[in-house]
């Protein structure tokens, strides 16, 4: 001891290895190390694996230097080496009292200091100090339950709402050790999944995360922010998750311009339908238990519909049944209810059950009915439509039938393979077919897709829609003279439904 308080340094570094004696009166050499400011003496003395209460003894001296980097380096050195219980509590609740602020040490302090002491007082003191990277700080701390407990015990000290919101992204952001339960419980304690032009969702979408999606949204979102994050979802490569994350923006209450764009570029895209290769059974398709919990994404859900037919009747009947009661609906039902009717008689099960959940037999002009007929199969499809209906085509003749079901061109056209239910779903939620001047109209008419021209012009009746399909036939008209039934079909559905002026005349 002798040699360390005198600090000879020449015979000092041989006799420090080799001798035991570094924890002898408490510590007393690292005191006296921390007193002089001899940063080299207590990097010798850790090297003797010392204990930590000699570490300790040291923190409440090396506090008082007055050279600030030089203290923080002491202090790393001893924390880092085993220093802690009281005296690092009590250096913390020092190092906040002071003028100026040591913003480094406090931060440093927080990540070391029991949240068990007195109740984690030198923490909630440490918030009040209004440092606005306390919890930032914490939250880079390993995801371990010390972390989840410091957090929790920050936040219940009151953290301002700047500060709250960045440790939200913060966290969302570490993608190696982010944890929900700090998510949500930064989310319960007011942190705005609003915050930065909705960062948190942007980063949520972006990770294809859409539990974490889902949590958010369930917060307070702005709407606007909601459709804001609609390009990130719809330009998503993985076709198991697109979907089912436009549909939780939709239903969280995503519009506006937004929408409108969904709406174009859904009309615009030519591949066919979503998620062909996903194995569709309840108990193992894990994209379906996701669809399930999002509370009424109708839309997704009835893309799922095609699968279900390519099972035997059994599994079938069983999948459609959970698909249409949690609200799955529009083409994709009709069109199951023509693949049915292609089966045979065989099918019935399947066909009662589409039509108890309202599949269409007037879809496609009546096709199921001219495919029954054609076949010489009977079929019941509850023909109890009025005397007008297009299904009275089922009264003609067998070799009438036939042509009328030779129509293959209409099913090569590229926009029967749309996802016209999210059209549909779209235009229910605002999307509106005079945006950019009308151009979900006109790419509905130039490709021909009769379906998606029909959904969007009786949205929204005005003489502006129909004066930009009618533009757009003539500019596409070689598309449409090579089907004929479909050129003659959109010149009477468009005056039918309002179109008048110089575009129809």
């Amino acid at each position: 001891m002798f040699s360390v308080d005198n600090h000879k340094n020449a015979p000092l570094r041989h006799i420090i290895v080799a001798a035991p004696g570094v924890n002898c009166l408490r510590g007393k050499s690292f005191q006296t190390a921390a007193r002089r400011g001899a940063i080299e003496l207590l990097e010798l003395l850790v090297r003797s694996a010392p204990q930590p209460s000699s570490l300790s003894s040291a923190v409440p001296v090396a506090m008082r230097l007055v050279d600030s980097r030089l203290r923080m380096n002491f202090m790393v050195i001893l924390l880092d080496h085993g220093a802690k219980g009281h005296a690092v509590d009590q250096a913390l609740t020092e190092a906040i009292g002071e003028t100026p602020l040591d913003e480094d040490l406090v931060l440093y302090f927080v990540n070391k200091a029991n949240d068990d002491h007195h109740q984690g007082q030198a923490l909630c003191n440490a918030v009040k100090c209004a440092n606005k990277n306390i919890v930032a700080s914490v939250i880079k701390l390993p995801a371990t339950g010390d972390r989840l407990a410091k957090l929790d015990l920050l936040l219940r000290a009151g953290i301002e709402q700047e500060g709250r919101d960045k440790a939200l992204v913060q966290e969302i952001s570490n993608e190696s050790h982010s944890d929900m339960d700090i998510i949500e419980r930064l989310l319960d304690r007011g942190a705005s999944c609003n915050y930065d032009g909705g960062k948190s969702l942007e980063l949520a979408v972006s990770s294809r995360n859409n539990q974490l999606l889902r949590c958010l949204i369930d917060s307070k979102c702005e709407s606007a922010i909601l459709a804001r994050m609609l390009p990130f979802a719809m330009h998503n490569p993985d076709m198991n998750t697109r979907y089912a994350c436009m549909a939780l923006l939709l239903i969280g209450g995503a519009t506006g311009d937004q929408v409108s764009r969904a709406l174009v570029h859904e009309i615009r895209l030519l591949r066919g339908q979503v998620i062909k290769h996903v194995v569709s059974t309840p108990t193992e398709n894990e994209v379906l238990k996701l669809l399930l919990e999002g509370n009424g994404a109708s839309l997704v859900l009835a893309s799922l519909i095609p699968l279900a037919m390519n099972h035997a009747q059994e599994s079938r009947l069983q999948i459609l049944q959970t698909l249409l009661e949690n609200g799955a609906g529009g083409a994709q039902v009709h069109v199951a209810l023509i693949d049915a009717v292609k089966q045979g008689p065989h099918a019935q099960p399947t066909i009662d059950m589409l039509l108890r959940y309202h599949a269409s037999v007037n879809y496609q002009s009546g096709e199921a009915i001219r495919i029954a007929a054609a076949a010489g199969q009977f079929v019941h499809l509850r023909l109890s439509a009025p005397e007008e209906s297009q299904l009275r085509v089922s009264a003609r003749g067998s070799q009438s039938c036939n042509a009328d079901a030779s129509r293959a061109d209409w099913h090569k056209h590229p926009g029967s393979i749309q996802d016209h239910a999210l059209v549909e779903h779209l235009i229910k939620s605002g999307g509106d077919p005079n945006f950019r001047s009308c151009e979900s109209v006109v790419k509905a008419t130039e490709q021909a897709d009769i379906e998606s021209l029909i959904l969007v012009t009786r949205s929204k009746v005005s003489h502006t829609v129909f004066f930009a399909a009618f533009a757009a036939k003539s500019t596409s008209i070689d598309r449409w003279q090579s089907k004929l039934d479909l050129l003659l079909n959109i010149d009477k559905i468009l005056p039918e439904g309002g179109a008048a002026g110089p575009a129809v005349d």
